[in-house]
């Protein structure tokens, strides 16, 4: 298990909470092996990522919201845009399915991953403070021995994206 600070997609995040980098790389971790735990540990990660986003912002009366009335809290009061509003929702019915009928794809947790990287890009810029700050595009982990094609072919478009940025 990777430690807290060792994700090459999440380090970043350890200046707002290293509980963000923790979960992503967990999830990273467990993507090919496990891909119900990748996918749950991302789930906890909007969690955690939304209510920093509450707090940050200072908007009140969250305590008692779930996830899916604060994020729609947030998508409401301006707080987040709609693409990763939509994102972070597909992460949360991803996860909840995940935890709930334990149904979960290499390809799916990959792409949750993904998306997860889209949107931690977009939370620090938005609340880092730092103008200048350049990311890292998406490094996909390695590819397990074991991959089936469908993962194959996700994995090597990610790894050509990857070469062109």
């Amino acid at each position: 298990m990777p430690s807290p600070l060792q994700s090459p997609n999440f380090g970043f995040l350890a200046v707002h909470d290293p509980l963000l980098v923790r979960l992503a790389a967990q999830a990273e971790a467990n993507v090919f092996t496990d891909p119900e735990t990748a996918l749950f540990k991302l789930r906890q990660w909007v969690e955690i990522l939304a209510k920093q986003i509450a707090a940050t912002a200072r908007l009140p009366d969250t305590a008692a919201l779930d996830l899916l009335g604060l994020l729609r809290r947030l998508g409401d009061k301006g707080f987040v845009p709609r693409e990763a509003a939509d994102l972070l929702h597909t992460i949360r019915t991803s996860g909840n399915r995940a935890v709930h009928d334990a149904a979960a794809s290499q390809g799916e947790a990959l792409r949750c991953l993904r998306f997860a990287h889209k949107i931690a890009i977009w939370f620090h810029r938005a609340f880092g403070g730092d103008p200048a700050w350049r990311y890292t595009p998406f490094l996909p982990p390695p590819e397990p021995q074991a991959a089936g094609d469908e993962l194959r072919v996700e994995l090597e478009r990610l790894r050509t994206q990857v070469r062109e940025l």
